[in-house]
């Protein structure tokens, strides 16, 4: 009895683990245990950024993540986001990024995982102002740009929260993750990712809800090509610029510095 007992919270890990992506799970067990050694972001209030964080930068790296929040957008089936459906809204929040290494990555460096925020919520903030590489100010679109090495593989996914906030409430959806390899597809020399906030059918690892008209599986791999254009689902892709539901402009961030 005492031994089934004490496998019953082994066994809910596992379960949570399985179900809500491994490596998010991680982040929020040492969510205090991490700190961003290079490239970080400066939390509200310290602004020259201290011996741990910086606003941004210095000057922007070679890969660009983007999050569209704005209202309307379509996904992969080309229906309507709901932006709020796993997220409470409330004033002051902004968009944030939470990644890590992925396990199946040729390279594994605490370095970059620390740069990458280790998979804690609301801690590396992105821009809407201009500044740190983002394109415009006040566009609704938030941005990212981070030195990453070739052939790195990461999960990573976004938060609208505020500074701090645990996962609950602000993940773009609960457990999994979005999974990118950093290769620079069309050799422009920048690895720029556009994606739209709470989109559950681009490149969202499990319970992926493409349809499988569109060729969905339900889950996402590095080789996964849902609609057979010949660029996986999980490298940086053309997105749909005008909303009409076609992939049709690659994104060259105009802040890039080759």
């Amino acid at each position: 009895m005492k031994a089934r007992y004490f496998l019953l919270p082994l066994l809910f890990l596992v379960v949570i683990s399985l179900g809500c992506g491994f490596e998010p799970f991680l982040g929020m067990l040492s969510a205090n245990d991490h700190s961003i050694k290079d490239g970080g972001n400066t939390p509200d209030g310290d602004e020259d950024g201290g011996d741990v964080y910086k606003k941004c930068q210095r000057e922007p790296g070679n890969v660009f993540f983007a999050a569209n929040m704005n209202p309307g957008t379509k996904d992969g089936n080309c229906d309507t986001i709901e932006r709020f459906l796993w997220v409470e809204d409330k004033p002051g929040k902004s968009m944030f990024f939470a990644a890590g290494i992925h396990p199946d990555s040729p390279i594994q460096d605490n370095e970059i995982e620390q740069l990458l925020g280790a998979w804690q919520p609301n801690k590396i903030k992105m821009y809407d102002d201009g500044t740190c590489g983002d394109e415009v100010a006040g566009d609704g679109i938030w941005t990212i740009s981070l030195k990453l090495p070739e052939g790195l593989k990461i999960g990573y996914k976004y938060t609208w929260g505020l500074q701090g906030e645990n996962w609950g409430g602000t993940e773009e959806w609960p457990g999994n993750r979005r999974l990118l390899e950093i290769v620079d597809v069309n050799g422009d020399g920048v690895v720029a990712r556009f994606d739209n906030f709470g989109d559950e059918t681009t490149n969202k690892d499990l319970v992926n809800r493409l349809l499988p008209s569109k060729g969905g599986r339900g889950t996402v791999t590095w080789d996964t090509d849902a609609n057979k254009d010949g660029i996986p689902d999980a490298r940086e892709r053309m997105y749909d610029s005008d909303n009409d539901c076609v992939l049709d402009t690659w994104w060259t961030p105009s802040t890039f510095v080759p």
